[in-house]
Formats: C-alpha cells, structure tokens, sequence
C-alpha cells in the first residue's frame, strides 16, 4: 500500500488528513508527516531528535499502557518547507491480531507525539482514525502438508467404536483422547496343575482406585474323579463384586457339577465340581462380573485350587479380559 500523509498544526496539533487513513494487517505501514507553523511548512522547532512516534489504540481502550503495534524506523526526508518525517513500521503484533479478530478491518484511534527542547512534556496532535484492512495471507503461511493431513483422515475413520468408548478429538492440535477400551486382556496357558496343597495363580488384573469394570473370563478344566475343583477372584480390599457364575458345561462327570451356593467372586467357592464319581470335563463359558473398585487401587486375582490329594485336576484353559467402565 502507498504512503499516507498527514499534516499537523505544529501550535494548535490539529491533524490534515484523508478520512480515515488506510493500512493493511500484515504489511509494512508508511506515513509521510508534515509540520506547518503559522501556516508555514517546515521542520520542527527545536525538535529534540529521534523523540517522534505514533502509537494506535483500540477505540474501547485508549487507557490501554501500550500500543497495538511497534515503534518502527522514523527518518526525516527533505528540508526546509519539503521536510517530512517518514514512518516505516509493520503493521502485525500479537496484540493487533487480537484485536482484528475475524472482522475485515476494523477502525483505531492513533496520534503523534514529539518532544520540544526544554519542555517537560512531549507535544501531541489531536487524535485520527487509522482504518486498518486485515489480512488473508499472512507471512507465516505455508503450504498443507497434504500427507499429514490424509493420515490424519485415515486414522479419524479407523477409530474404535461401542457403546462404552469415549472419543475426543481436538482438530486443530491433531490428538485424539479415548477412553473405555479394554486395557487387560490376559490368557493363561494350558494344562495348568491344580492341586491342593495351595492355590494356583490364574489371571491377575490391575485395576485402578473409584472404577468401574466389567470382567469377562471363560475356563476350562479337567476335574479328576473324587475331587473337587474351585475356581475364584479376589479383588482390591473395599472393592464390591456383582454377578455369579452360570451356565455351567460339564463332559464326562456324572453329578453334582454346579455353581456353589455362595457362588460370588469374591467367595472361595465359585465353581464346585463336588466329589466327582468319575473324571471328566468342566467348562464355564462367557462369565460376566461387575467390579466396582473402592478407594484402594491393586489387582483382580483368579485363583484355582483341586481339593483331592490323589491327584491333580488340570486347568486346561483359561481366558479374562477386563474392560474400565466409568471414566
């Protein structure tokens, strides 16, 4: 944009210029300033060097202690009545790009001041309006980065889904936060002795403190004849536990293969293959709990125990996995 000018009244600081000036955001601004005194063009009387400067302030703040854009470069042009004092500065602050916003230009309130030898205070001319047009293009810009930006969509649309998973995805920052995934999933290996000098380690899974999970398992073993096979979880201490083993399969064992009566999780007898009469198969597929983890964090342990000394009852497979419910 070409240089504006303005001429100021030296005596009185009232301002000659176009209605408003015009600059544009982002660009360099330049104005040509002239001085008259009792109607005589000229340089300023005893004009303390380099003091001259313009400041711009939003209208709605003209109390504001700094200005909306830099001091600049001044450097005085001609002489005699063809004196000019020459501003050049960028039109571009933080502040100012704020202020501009979305809108295509907005108005502020600028003024001059300088200092004269021997004065106290610096002389001012009257305050006018810059007009200053915002900008489309900005120095900073550059091209898109098509390559991330497809990877970006690729990965958006292959995104989990379900009912229980939370997505949030900030566009501008290119990050995506999910939640309610299943973080555990664990398999214990087959053929697993269970005996009934201790308890055997199964599963274990590490919760965390005032959670909701849901805990999914399916077992399988082989139940020697005249034992009894126990299989059960315990979790953090405070913790609640809801649900029941069901739905028992039994292959091969001729009686009383059931949930025991008390048959919870967190009870030590869950599944009872009472005293089998003959060794078979024991199977129980697709068992759900719900676990509501109290103020102390730690792990959902499954255990598994055979109670008959003449020998060991075999897990022969065991699956769990644990998905977080609540946030």
């Amino acid at each position: 944009m070409k240089a504006q000018n303005i001429t100021i009244d030296a005596l009185t600081g009232a301002v000659e210029l176009p209605s408003p000036l015009l600059a544009l955001h982002d660009t360099t601004f330049t104005l040509r300033v002239a001085f008259r005194e009792a109607g005589i063009f000229g340089p300023i009387t005893d004009y303390t060097a380099s003091s001259i400067r313009l400041g711009i302030k939003d209208p709605a703040e003209l109390n504001a202690t700094t200005s909306l854009i830099g001091s600049g470069t001044w450097t005085v042009e001609g002489s005699g009545a063809t004196t000019r004092y020459v501003l050049e500065v960028e039109m571009d602050s933080t502040t100012l790009r704020t202020f501009l916003g979305t809108e295509d230009s907005k108005l502020v309130q600028a003024q001059i001041a300088w200092q004269i030898t021997g004065d106290d205070n610096e002389r001012k001319s009257q305050p006018f309006e810059i007009l200053i047009i915002n900008s489309v293009t900005l120095s900073e810009d550059g091209a898109p980065d098509t390559a991330a930006d497809a990877s970006w969509t690729w990965l958006k649309a292959r995104l989990p889904a379900g009912t229980r998973i939370r997505q949030i995805i900030n566009e501008s920052a290119k990050t995506i936060e999910i939640s309610g995934l299943i973080p555990d999933i664990q398999a214990v290996a087959s053929d697993t002795a269970l005996n009934n000098s201790a308890d055997t380690t199964l599963l274990t899974f590490a919760v965390e403190a005032n959670k909701q999970y849901r805990l999914d398992l399916s077992l399988a073993a082989y139940v020697q004849s005249g034992s009894r096979i126990r299989l059960w979880g315990i979790p953090p201490s405070g913790s609640t536990v809801r649900g029941r083993w069901r739905n028992l399969e039994a292959a091969g064992i001729a009686e009383n293969v059931r949930p025991h009566v008390f048959g919870e999780l967190t009870n030590n007898h869950v599944i009872d293959a009472q005293n089998a009469s003959v060794s078979g198969n024991l199977a129980a597929p697709n068992q759900t709990f719900i676990i509501n983890v109290g103020s102390t964090a730690g792990n959902v342990v499954i255990y598994g125990r055979s109670t008959s000394a003449s020998g060991d009852s075999i897990l022969s497979g065991s699956f769990g996995h644990l998905t977080q419910l609540s946030a």
